[in-house]
């Protein structure tokens, strides 16, 4: 009676595995990633040879195509750090069931810190186990990390869709120019809200009169402060406006709304960017090993992961110039 449950299950995930492939190749999106990381590598090659071979400045002035997701550097820390271990824990998780559906046997899992970093986690299964069986079964395996992945981009996406309406609709956001960069003596600092310029309404900065080597009145979530204008007529501030009409740049009057914010927002792109790459052929991802069992030939898979190896790490090479 089991055996007749588990197999029905399986035929159901065959379905859904063939859909999500179907959604993800004919939607393009995997493809638009390799073909941008291929066309950048190759961009950067071009700039590099020109550096080496004739002196110029290309490379330095070329930007990274990649970046490493570091929680606390490049994106918030607990926010990041709960992002990333709700991505390590539905990919490995998804790859731990769909073993124990094909009967493969778990010899180990877990999540590897570094401090209190997530920065991996791990489903060991019998490997020599997982060879002998079917390779349908295999790639259902191996595809299941980054199906977990889209699924729960998805359903976060639209808890965070409506987590955003419902805000909006509360007014509970932050309406005025957001502070991206403060202002050299500390005065204004990132994230800080500009409510008034000269007493008019700072979303209408575009039609307020700023004059040169002045002094501009500022109402802002630190109170009423001043800031002199140098000879173009600038603070020394970059900022964004928010007119409570955007999913990607809000601030909330309550911390703990720009925490949910931050984190639902993490959880849906990053679950998205990393269950796409993981399906890039390249060493240790899962793609590399979806295409070593179902390319006609193994060498058409090793040329395919030389390639886009090569590649993929080109588009980090201008973070050493």
């Amino acid at each position: 009676m089991s055996g007749g449950v588990a197999e029905s299950a399986t035929r159901s995930l065959d379905g859904f595995l063939i859909l999500w492939f179907a959604l993800l190749f004919g939607g393009g999106m995997f493809f638009v990633l390799l073909a941008s990381i291929l066309m950048y590598g190759v961009v950067v090659l071009g700039a590099l040879s020109s550096t080496v071979f004739s002196g110029t400045t290309a490379i330095q002035d070329t930007n990274p195509g990649a970046t490493f997701l570091l929680p606390g550097i490049n994106i918030p820390f607990l926010e990041g750090i709960i992002a990333l271990l709700v991505i390590l824990v539905v990919h490995e998780g998804a790859h731990a069931i769909l073993g124990k559906m094909a009967r493969v046997p778990i010899l180990s899992s877990g999540v590897v810190l570094f401090g209190v970093l997530p920065v991996g986690a791990f489903v060991e299964p019998d490997e020599e186990y997982l060879k002998k069986i079917e390779k349908s079964k295999q790639t259902r395996v191996l595809v299941a990390g980054s199906t977990a992945n889209l699924i729960t981009s998805v359903i976060v996406f639209i808890i965070f869709v409506g987590f955003m309406f419902s805000a909006f609709a509360l007014n509970l956001n932050e309406r005025g120019l957001l502070v991206a960069t403060g202002d050299l003596s500390g005065t204004l600092q990132k994230g800080d809200m500009i409510y008034k310029l000269n007493g008019e309404d700072a979303l209408g900065y575009k039609n307020i009169s700023i004059q040169k080597n002045s002094t501009v009145a500022l109402s802002t979530n630190r109170g009423d402060i001043s800031l002199k204008t140098n000879g173009d007529g600038k603070m020394g501030i970059t900022f964004y406006p928010l007119n409570g009409g955007s999913l990607i740049f809000a601030k909330f009057k309550y911390g703990f709304l720009d925490f949910i914010y931050l984190t639902l927002g993490l959880i849906f792109a990053l679950n998205f960017v990393v269950g796409t790459i993981n399906l890039l052929p390249l060493p240790f991802f899962d793609g590399y090993r979806i295409l070593e069992l179902n390319a006609p030939h193994p060498l058409i898979a090793k040329a395919f992961m030389i390639i886009t190896l090569v590649a993929f790490l080109m588009n980090f090479v201008p973070w050493l110039f």
